[in-house]
Formats: structure tokens, sequence, C-alpha cells
């Protein structure tokens, strides 16, 4: 008798607390208050709110769903409300890439027609292949050392490597040979890709957005980036991450300022300039992490496109 009492005198101060609460706040750190304007006030720096996540199948099972009910739908990736008896979406996940089918883009420009396999990295469409494109006429413009005179051409002139390495470029000709809804990507382009595939939990101290930091950084982050199918040699310094992006990066080389090439590296440029000479990156089949640095724009790199 004694027990059943005390249990029944527990439930009744339970259900005068709920009952007699107006507003509720769940925080990390004690003593935070609600909002006066919100009944429920979650309060985290560090963390989110999961909805429901169900299947289509699932969410049709639900009885007698009460209006503004929201779940997540796990296979349309859309946020569902039920409104007046029926599923309306509020809002649905779209790829970066989406609009193109079978994950191409057929390159519009005149004169080359080429057709470019893309890659969703993060929130990001990329180009998985280097253009080829050339843009103005870039591939007659005459050669000057150390002067960017918006020259294009192939590693050692030998065309045969078009179609696996693409063009090389000068900056002035690489800002222009992305086609209308796609661009040569910035540093900011770049380092967003970066914190994509990036896995060792100190992403942003690696990849900082910002145009100062210099140097080698990350860790695998190269190695994911390359193409695993290379056919002239080792590219990966780690086949366990190699080409885990699908960016199917190749050693496409780069003519120096003065004229000489070099191709045992992959070589892009960025849209950002610093004075006289623009951020790029590079790859290099002995390491596995990613280099930024800024170079003269008569250097000649290759070039990937990113959706605007």
């Amino acid at each position: 008798m004694y027990k059943t009492t005390r249990i029944t005198s527990l439930c009744l101060m339970l259900m005068f607390s709920i009952t007699s609460i107006s507003q509720v706040s769940i925080s990390e750190k004690d003593g935070q208050q609600a909002h006066p304007s919100a009944i429920l006030d979650l309060i985290s720096e560090e963390k989110g709110v999961l909805i429901p996540r169900l299947t289509q199948e699932q969410i049709n099972a639900i009885v007698d769903p009460a209006d503004h009910l929201m779940v997540i739908n796990l296979d349309s990736d859309c946020v569902e409300m039920m409104i007046n008896g029926f599923w309306f979406q509020l809002w649905c996940y779209e790829s970066p890439c989406s609009g193109y089918e079978g994950s191409t883009y057929e390159y519009e420009k005149v004169v080359d027609g080429y057709t470019y396999r893309l890659v969703d990295i993060g929130n990001q469409c990329w180009f998985a292949e280097n253009i080829r494109y050339n843009y103005d006429n870039c591939y007659n413009e005459t050669w000057v050392n150390y002067q960017d005179r918006g020259w294009c051409g192939y590693y050692y002139d030998g065309s045969d490597e078009l179609e696996e390495y693409g063009k090389l470029y000068q900056w002035s000709a690489a800002l222009n040979v992305c086609p209308a809804g796609w661009t040569l990507p910035s540093n900011n382009d770049w380092t967003m890709l970066e914190r994509a595939i990036c896995v060792s939990g100190t992403c942003i101290e690696e990849f900082p957005l910002d145009n100062t930091t210099i140097s080698w950084r990350g860790t695998d982050e190269g190695d994911r980036i390359k193409c695993n199918e290379y056919d002239d040699g080792a590219f990966c310094n780690e086949e366990e991450f190699c080409g885990t992006s699908s960016f199917t990066a190749l050693p496409g080389g780069f003519r120096r300022d003065y004229g000489t090439y070099s191709q045992n590296n992959a070589f892009w440029w960025t849209s950002t300039q610093d004075g006289g000479d623009a951020w790029r990156r590079v790859i290099s089949p002995n390491r596995s992490d990613i280099d930024r640095a800024t170079r003269t724009k008569a250097n000649a790199y290759s070039v990937r496109c990113v959706r605007e």
C-alpha cells in the first residue's frame, strides 16, 4: 500500500510539473533559459536537430497524421509536411550536377564539341577531366618567355595526349576557357573540394579559407583526387585511398614561364590573383597531400571547371 501511494504521488507530481511548464529549454550548458517567444528552445553551439527519417513505405503507414507533422523522406531526400491530408515537399536535396543527364556535360563551345564527365564533390559539381578547348585560338598564340600572352598547347606539343591530359593554359587563357554556367575555380573553390574529401578531423585547420596559407596541406587528399587507372606507372602514393573522389586527376605536367616542360605532377590554375601571380594547386606521385601556392601567370597549367 505504501509503495502504491508513493508511486501515485510521484506520477501526479510529474504530471503537474509537465502541464505547468510554459517553456522548455534543452541546452548543453546549465542555466540557459528558453527564448521568451519559444515554447521549446534547443540551444547548442556544436550539434543540430534530427527529425524522424522514414522511407516512403513507413510514411504511408503513419496512422491519421496530424496537420503540420514533419518528416524526412529517405527515398526522395525531401523534408515533407502533412497539410490537409496530403504530404507536401518543403525542400529536397538536389545533386550539384543535377540537370545533366547521365552525369555528363556536353561542351557547347563550337570549336571542339567534346563531352566531359562530371562529378559531385561536397556541394560542388566539377569537370572530372581537364579542359581541351582551344579558346580564342590560343593554340596558335606565339609563346614568349616570361609573358602571359594567353597561350595554350599540349605537353611537348604532343597532340596524341590531348584526350587523356587536356591542354595546358597560361592564366589569362584559363580564365575564359570554361563554358557558360561554369567557371575557373577560385582558391576557395579548391579549398571547399579539399575539405569535402578530407576525413582527418582537422580539415578546417588543414584547409583554411584564406589567400595567405601556402605549402603542402592535408594527409591523403591528394591520393583521393588522383586517377586510379593511370597506365603509365604508379601515380598514387597510398593505393588504399586512390581515386576515391572520382576526380580522376592525371599528371598533365606544366610549361614553365621560360618555356621548358615538366610532367611528373598535376597542376591546375585557380581564378584567384595575387598581384602579378595567381593561386594554383599541385599533386605529386611522391606525396599524398595537396600543395597550394602562388606562381607567375606566365606558367601554363591544366584547367578544371566548376559549376557556378
